[in-house]
């Protein structure tokens, strides 16, 4: 399945100015090489059958412990768990949040690592 992702439509409001660029056009992208978080995380995101295509069996995305994530880092997660996920209607980046739910407690290495769910837009 080939991906289809774009970029970048952000930035949330809550992004640093110092992290995204604005164009001329006043389209603005998300610095690929800018720090986006501190400490360890991983990404995860659901499996649901009901973005897939009907032959496409969807699976949940679990990215590698990713330690101080850049933007350009949880992008490609983006597009892997798209990949994974099989969720091609929501095809734009938007940027990434830690996740508050007390389900979603990581484990590497005895070490608890933060979880990471990103924001995507359709």
């Amino acid at each position: 399945m080939k991906s289809n992702m774009f970029f970048s439509v952000g930035p949330k409001k809550d992004t640093p100015r110092e992290h995204y660029r604005v164009d001329a056009n006043d389209c603005t992208y998300m610095k690929q090489n800018v720090r986006a978080f501190e400490g360890k995380y991983i990404v995860k995101a659901y499996a649901d059958e009901f973005w897939c295509a009907h032959d496409f069996v969807s699976k949940p995305y679990v990215s590698k412990v990713l330690e101080n994530p850049t933007w350009g880092q949880l992008f490609s997660c983006a597009k892997a768990a798209q990949l994974k996920t099989g969720d091609f209607h929501h095809a734009f980046f938007e940027g990434a949040y830690v996740s508050t739910h007390e389900k979603e407690v990581h484990f590497h290495n005895g070490e608890q690592v933060a979880v990471l769910r990103l924001s995507l837009g359709s």
